[in-house]
């Protein structure tokens, strides 16, 4: 048996958090959730993270979402996740949509990938850049949620998207 001085186990707690997490079908999630499903608060919950990044079923942004980490990438380097599940968790639940170029990338309107995440929601948030993404919010009045369609990122999650009809008319 080799050795690998690398290798580390996870603790209980992080088994039970992450088990969780994978039974929501969650991969993208925010201290929040790690309180609620570990029972710990504040400081405790962030050591927990920053030992689950360690060990590597966690990578982690200074400021953002969480990410679950795939086992079967080993300890290759960092895991950035899927930017529109990002950018879903970056709205915290409220109302909104991928419109814009981000739209017009999952429709496959354009050949070049984009590295701005453009997002239409109900409230004013600030710019961020996250693992080389920037996600840009546009305000949008309620009556204007419409045209709307949901795009699946994989088997158990989805987001909301323009349609191709809209996404054509707003870009």
């Amino acid at each position: 048996m080799v050795h690998n001085p690398i290798a580390k186990t996870l603790g209980p707690k992080t088994a039970l958090l992450f088990t969780q997490l994978y039974e929501q079908s969650k991969t993208t999630f925010t201290l929040v959730d790690v309180e609620s499903i570990s029972g710990l608060r504040g400081t405790s919950a962030r050591t927990l993270v920053h030992k689950a990044a360690k060990t590597r079923p966690a990578d982690s942004a200074s400021a953002g979402p969480l990410h679950s980490r795939p086992f079967e990438l080993g300890n290759t380097g960092e895991y950035v996740g899927d930017p529109y599940l990002i950018a879903k968790s970056l709205v915290h639940g409220d109302d909104y949509f991928l419109s814009h170029r981000s739209a017009m990338e999952l429709h496959r309107m354009v050949t070049q990938p984009q590295l701005t995440v453009m997002v239409s929601c109900g409230k004013s948030m600030r710019r961020r850049t996250i693992h080389g993404y920037e996600y840009r919010f546009l305000v949008v009045r309620p009556k204007f949620f419409f045209g709307l369609t949901s795009h699946w990122i994989d088997k158990q999650q989805s987001v909301e998207v323009s349609d191709p009809e809209r996404t054509v008319v707003d870009g």
